[in-house]
């Protein structure tokens, strides 16, 4: 659900700020298969699916698509932030310093 609820957001960060084409990446495999199969879904988030297909039909493109776990760390971390300061955050310059002093980027390969 947490994961169904941080699509949301994205997907109304990204009409806040004039986006109208989108490509998201997600480590959850439900919100990807969810979503690239018209967002129905039996489980307690399916509301939150309904809303997000509202909103991702307000793109003139938009995408998701896998990207893996490891890959997806300064996400986790700043989640994980705003749940413990229960408050969410938006930067638009310089990202936090939190996320800077670790290790946190993948190194593809």
């Amino acid at each position: 659900m947490a994961e169904a609820f941080a699509l949301r957001d994205g997907l109304l960060l990204a009409q806040q700020i004039g986006c109208n084409r989108v490509e998201m990446h997600a480590d959850c495999l439900e919100v990807i298969t969810t979503m690239n199969e018209g967002g129905f879904s039996a489980t307690a988030a399916a509301p939150i699916y309904d809303e997000c297909c509202q909103h991702w039909m307000d793109f003139a493109a938009i995408s998701i698509s896998h990207c893996n776990r490891e890959c997806n760390l300064v996400a986790h971390e700043l989640a994980r932030r705003a749940l413990l300061a229960k408050t969410s955050f938006v930067w638009v310059d310089d990202p936090p310093n939190a996320i800077l002093s670790k290790e946190f980027f993948c190194m593809g390969g």
